[in-house]
């Protein structure tokens, strides 16, 4: 069945077109476990970093970066000030590029990562 499919795909599409989309899928495969593991590295420093802190996190809403520095970042750091870790997850939506996990300010970081930190 599986030779039927690939064989199917090659006839529709020709061989060149099959193997550079299979070759690509797996490098985006093989990108996203780097990340993942170079990501959850990062959160397990910083969390052995502060191993007693309370942590609060904040669900991905709005991006830090947005224009008009808003009540959620100056909640964000004003916490964080309190002795209290703190996560504002960021959608990654016009103004931020974050990958993986950047700090703000003491005990406050800005990260993409919401299914890391949410577990």
């Amino acid at each position: 069945m599986f030779i039927k499919k690939v064989y199917t795909k090659i006839k529709q599409k020709g061989l060149k077109n099959v193997l550079y989309y299979g070759i690509k899928q797996f490098v985006n495969k093989v990108e996203k476990t780097r990340s993942l593991t170079k990501h959850t590295n990062e959160l397990t420093h910083i969390l052995n970093k502060y191993p007693t802190q309370t942590i609060m996190i904040l669900p991905p809403l709005v991006d830090w970066n947005i224009p008009l520095f808003q009540r959620p970042q100056h909640l964000a750091k004003n916490i964080a000030k309190q002795n209290i870790l703190y996560f504002f997850c960021t959608p990654n939506g016009l103004y931020d590029h974050i990958d993986g996990f950047e700090e703000v300010s003491e005990k406050c970081y800005i990260t993409n990562r919401f299914d890391l930190v949410d577990q």
